[in-house]
């Protein structure tokens, strides 16, 4: 039976759709043998493989509406850095508690961006919480996070879907969910602000380079995500529409699926 791996990508509030994409897979028993995350793909991811349970992660955006992630992971206040981290560790250790990458049930990589070596930095082991705080570091809004004395911070940089992790996990068969499927063209009518077109530069080159990311995947989930207005925020207040709107996206190209031609086993059991 081949070992599925799924590669969730970067992209802000709209990753709430990543648990949509994963609660379909499940639905439809398709196993996930393998998980890695980018930033809030991380997250998802993490959360994903550590509780093993998609309806816990779907809950959580429920109960909170991901409102105080949202302060707690985006913030910009630098001068307080410290007290953020621990703001963090705090939140998601009530969720997860202290596990270790090594020990969750499902074999996980976070990706980062090393502010060292200006490579790609592959997290597989170590306090999942730290993973995913390195991984969402996000430029100019949190410092990057200091791991085996190395400075790591958001991996979308660098490698915004991150297949190629995956499959040297051992997956057979990549599923790559990206995020920027839906960001151009452009809608004309938004007036174009010094801050939206500085957004939208940096979105061109994610955008991108998840292209190139998305060609090694076996099954390619481009979510076009309607109704964007490229702000950092804004998406974590919309949590069920996006959680939904990933769930059937995913769903019709599973269903679509000739499961034959990719020798993809839908159960286990």
């Amino acid at each position: 039976m081949k070992k599925i791996g799924i590669a969730l990508g970067s992209g802000g509030g709209r990753g709430l759709a990543h648990i949509g994409v994963i609660k379909a897979l499940v639905k439809n028993e398709i196993p996930i043998d393998y998980i890695s995350g980018t930033s809030i793909g991380s997250v998802v991811g993490g959360l994903y493989a550590a509780l093993g349970d998609i309806g816990k992660v779907e809950k959580i955006v429920e109960d909170i509406n991901f409102r105080k992630i949202l302060k707690i992971i985006l913030k910009r206040n630098p001068g307080e850095t410290g007290i953020l981290n621990r703001k963090f560790n705090l939140f998601f250790k009530d969720i997860i508690g202290d596990v270790k990458i090594e020990e969750l049930k499902i074999p996980y990589c976070a990706v980062g961006s090393n502010l060292n070596t200006g490579s790609v930095e592959y997290i597989k082991n170590g306090k999942l919480i730290d993973a995913m705080r390195a991984s969402t570091a996000i430029p100019l809004i949190r410092r990057p996070v200091v791991l085996t004395d190395e400075y790591i911070f958001d991996g979308g940089l660098v490698n915004p879907v991150p297949t190629s992790i995956v499959r040297e996990m051992g997956a057979e068969i990549v599923v790559g969910v990206s995020l920027y499927g839906g960001l151009f063209p452009l809608n004309h009518k938004k007036r174009m602000t010094l801050l939206r077109a500085g957004v939208l530069s940096r979105f061109i080159t994610l955008k991108k380079l998840s292209e190139i990311d998305m060609k090694t995947a076996d099954i390619k989930i481009d979510l076009q995500v309607p109704d964007e207005d490229y702000g950092i925020f804004s998406q974590f207040y919309k949590g069920k529409k996006l959680v939904d709107f990933g769930y059937e996206y995913a769903k019709k190209i599973i269903d679509d699926l000739d499961f034959g031609d990719i020798s993809l086993n839908k159960s286990r059991k």
